[in-house]
């Protein structure tokens, strides 16, 4: 895919998805919110950290697979997991400036496991339909 052929119809499937998923982690992460209950053997809200930055990286990887045409499917998968894991540093510093959320590490230790994990797995299963060269 070639810079040159970048499309409108690339950034609405490709890209608007990326920052629709990170703009509503950032809404989520930024509104009071009760407390969520706790089910199954880890903190539901550590859960709910590793499952939504591994999806993450899924439309991350998608979005850079057109904003950035000439990187290998290796250097894809760490930039969607670098990113993913960025994005899970800034929430957790910007919950740090609102008085009703609180900055914690161990979720950004939960963003980037599933950061890594999305992108393992992406590894593992070849990905075909993100490995094509056309749409």
């Amino acid at each position: 895919m070639d810079r040159a052929k970048f499309s409108v119809k690339q950034s609405i499937t490709h890209v608007l998805p990326a920052a629709i998923y990170v703009a509503t982690i950032f809404y989520t992460g930024l509104i009071r919110l009760g407390r969520l209950p706790e089910v199954g053997f880890m903190p539901t809200d550590k859960f709910l950290h590793t499952v939504t930055f591994a999806g993450l990286v899924f439309v991350l990887v998608r979005a850079l697979r057109v904003l950035a045409p000439e990187l290998t499917y290796g250097k894809l998968l760490f930039g969607g997991a670098l990113l993913s894991s960025g994005f899970g540093a800034l929430l957790e510093v910007c919950q740090a400036f609102v008085p009703y959320r609180s900055a914690d590490l161990w979720d950004w230790v939960a963003d980037t496991v599933g950061a890594a994990i999305a992108a393992g797995l992406l590894a593992v299963i070849g990905a075909r339909g993100l490995r094509k060269t056309d749409d």
